[in-house]
C-alpha cells in the first residue's frame, strides 16, 4: 500500500473521528454504510468496481452503500478487503 493512499486513509479516519460528535445521532447501519462510501470515494472505486469486488449486483452495492438494508458480513468482510482496512476499522471507524 502506498504512503498517500494509507495517508489519506488515515486522515479519513482522523476526519470521520473529529466529526462525528458534529453529527446528529444515526444508527449504526447507516454510519458504517457512509463509511463504505466514503472509502469507495477516497480510493476512487466506482460502484461497478465495488459491486464485482464484493460479488453482488450495482443495485444490490447501491442498497449497501445508503444503508437501506442490512450489510451482510460477507459484503462487510469483502469491502474491508478491497479498501486495505481491518474489518474493525471499517466497522467502527
Amino acid at each position: 500500500m502506498s504512503d498517500r493512499f494509507t495517508g489519506a486513509v488515515n486522515l479519513y479516519l482522523l476526519h470521520f473521528v473529529e466529526l462525528s460528535f458534529l453529527k446528529p445521532a444515526v444508527s449504526p447501519l447507516m454510519e458504517i454504510a457512509l463509511r463504505i462510501r466514503e472509502m469507495r470515494r477516497i480510493t476512487g472505486f466506482t460502484e461497478k468496481e465495488m459491486a464485482e469486488k464484493t460479488g453482488v449486483t450495482e443495485a444490490e452495492y447501491r442498497s449497501y452503500e445508503t444503508g437501506t438494508v442490512d450489510l451482510p458480513f460477507t459484503f462487510l468482510h469483502k469491502c474491508s478487503l478491497a479498501f486495505g482496512l481491518e474489518l474493525t476499522d471499517l466497522l467502527e471507524g
